[in-house]
């Protein structure tokens, strides 16, 4: 099943309520809206493997450890999410993270990323700190990555 409800105007008060989307969707887009809210994903279908939130106002902290385990591209980008982006709680299924344009911060750590990864888009946020590994440097092949205009502080 799915349901877009892209491009809407869509408000949401005082938090996005995902508790009531039907068992057995699996693509959710609630792009380009006007959702200005924190998120709780808590209650995602858990045959979900499609979902965007992007471009919308939508804040703080992204629990990313409720994803549905199902889960194959995750598009987040142009919101206002804070604090650790901890991608070692992504699901193992995971093949695209959009999350340009956010306030997350502190370290990036590309290591403990699932190697499912293919397409991984996090620039234009706040991470200062980035750890890489030898499988993202040397070994990923078809993985594409944009990580720039971050503030990184590199020792020197």
């Amino acid at each position: 099943t799915h349901l877009d409800l892209s491009s809407n105007f869509l408000q949401s008060s005082p938090e996005l309520d995902m508790t009531r989307l039907p068992e057995g969707l699996q693509w959710l887009s609630l792009r380009l809206n006007s959702l200005s809210s924190a998120v709780d994903i808590t209650h995602l279908p858990p045959s979900l493997s499609f979902l965007d939130l992007s471009y919308n106002s939508l804040f703080g902290y992204l629990n990313l450890t409720t994803l549905p385990s199902e889960l194959v591209e995750l598009h987040l980008e142009s919101n206002g999410f804070a604090g650790n982006l901890d991608l070692s709680s992504l699901p193992v299924t995971l093949t695209a993270l959009s999350g340009s344009f956010n306030n997350w911060n502190d370290t990036l750590d590309l290591s403990a990323a699932p190697s499912s990864l293919l397409l991984v888009d996090l620039s234009h946020c706040q991470f200062t700190r980035l750890v890489l590994s030898k499988r993202i440097l040397f070994g990923a092949g078809e993985m594409k990555m944009d990580i720039s205009s971050n503030p990184y502080v590199c020792p020197i």
